[in-house]
C-alpha cells in the first residue's frame, strides 16, 4: 500500500448557492477510491475513468494521478516483488492523517476504519 495525503497542499471545493464546501470524499469516490469496508475492491479498478498509473523503476514506485498528484517512494525488495506479482498496488488517499506521522499498521487500520483513508487499486504500467 502506498499512502499519500494530497490535502496537505490543496483541497477540492464545491460551491452551493453562496457557500463553499470541501468535497474530498465525493472527489475520491468519483475517481474510484473507496473507504475500508464492504465497498472496497482491492484488486480491480472500480471507476469509469482511467486509474492513476504506477511504475516501478528499480526500487522506486512512481504514481501519476494526473492533476490529482504525482508521488514516488522507495520500496523494499519484498514490496517490489509483491507489486510485480500482483500487477499493481493499493493507493491510499488520506484525508486527514500525515503518512509520515503514522507509527504502524494499527494507525493505518484506525484511520481506515474511521473513513479517513480511501483506497484504490492501481495497476502497474
Amino acid at each position: 500500500m502506498f499512502i499519500v495525503c494530497p490535502h496537505l497542499e490543496a483541497v477540492h471545493l464545491d460551491r452551493s448557492d453562496d457557500d463553499w464546501s470541501v468535497n474530498t470524499e465525493r472527489h475520491w469516490r468519483a475517481r474510484g477510491f473507496r473507504p475500508v469496508g464492504r465497498e472496497l475492491v482491492v484488486d480491480n479498478w472500480v471507476a469509469d475513468q482511467a486509474p492513476p498509473r504506477a511504475r516501478l523503476i528499480g526500487s522506486t514506485i512512481h504514481i501519476d494521478a494526473g492533476l490529482d498528484g504525482q508521488w514516488f517512494s522507495l520500496a523494499d525488495l519484498d514490496t517490489v516483488r509483491a507489486c510485480r506479482s500482483q500487477g499493481g498496488l493499493l493507493l491510499g488517499i488520506s484525508t486527514t492523517c500525515e503518512p509520515t506521522s503514522v507509527t504502524g499498521p494499527n494507525d493505518i487500520l484506525r484511520y481506515g476504519i474511521a473513513g479517513h483513508i480511501f483506497l484504490g487499486w492501481v495497476p502497474l504500467s
